[in-house]
């Protein structure tokens, strides 16, 4: 499906105004956020699944990064290039040309993928730090996926020989969460799901969850006090983190931009 709310064959992005507009019309989506083009293949097919089965649009949201922009506006600013390891001038007007190619190239992965599930798919560029978690440009219903890869140590980290899936659930509290997180397990149904949930609030605010996890899942839990120390585990242990922007925990925002492996932010 061709991309939305393209009016100009030539146009490449959707612009900040656009993604607000579509963030307050209260649509749900699934954003892909990252400051290049190169998601991980794991993420982008979990997304694209979750999307299908609530034919729900895709956003490729690309962070064109400000400390990258304002450095190059300095004489002495150098780049290392991957290819030959020799420096280069980074000047402002490079800059920006490579940001254009990162979104078209973005724009050609998610009309490969999204285009075959006939899912509405678009692309967006905005300006901001690659770590910051960019909540003003998402809706309060939208899935939010930060991918590792960006996010996370640029150091891959060493994963475990292990079948299936095993997920971090930092407890929302709220009915609205864990039907949120029902529709986010829900591409893991037939395989082999651990979900360990973190409890920052009272138990008895918890429902039922043996009728809203697929079925087979093995629940594990852990309390708030020992939560920064799974988040260090996190690509070693946990494949998925997945937080409720409602209920965000502003002191863990440092370790959760650090995470290595992906991150899931829902309503």
């Amino acid at each position: 499906m061709k991309e939305m709310a393209q009016t100009n064959p030539r146009r490449i992005t959707i612009g900040v105004t656009r993604m607000s507009e579509q963030a307050q019309a209260g649509q749900p989506r699934v954003v892909i956020t990252t400051d290049s083009e190169r998601i991980s293949d794991a993420v982008l097919e979990y997304a694209l699944a979750m999307a299908a089965r609530q034919q729900l649009p895709v956003v490729g949201l690309l962070i064109e990064d400000t400390d990258l922009l304002n450095s190059s506006t300095l004489p002495f600013s150098r780049e290392i290039c991957l290819f030959t390891g020799q420096p280069r001038l980074l000047d402002t007007r490079t800059l920006l040309a490579g940001f254009s190619d990162m979104s078209r190239r973005l724009r050609q992965r998610l009309a490969q993928r999204a285009d075959p599930l006939a899912l509405h798919w678009s692309v967006s560029s905005i300006r901001g730090r690659r770590r910051d978690f960019h909540f003003e440009h998402l809706g309060e219903a939208d899935y939010c996926i930060y991918d590792s890869c960006v996010y996370g140590s640029n150091q891959p980290p060493h994963h475990e020989v292990r079948t299936g899936k095993h997920l971090l659930v930092i407890d929302g509290a709220g009915a609205a969460f864990y039907n949120n997180l029902t529709a986010l397990l829900a591409p893991f149904s037939g395989q082999a799901l651990q979900v360990t949930l973190v409890h920052t609030s009272d138990l008895g605010q918890e429902p039922p969850l043996a009728e809203l996890l697929p079925a087979g899942t093995r629940l594990h839990h852990l309390s708030r006090q020992q939560l920064p120390q799974a988040l260090q585990q996190a690509g070693q242990r946990f494949d998925y983190v997945v937080v409720s922007r409602r209920h965000w925990l502003a002191e863990l925002a440092p370790q959760l931009a650090q995470l290595n492996c992906p991150l899931i932010v829902v309503g």
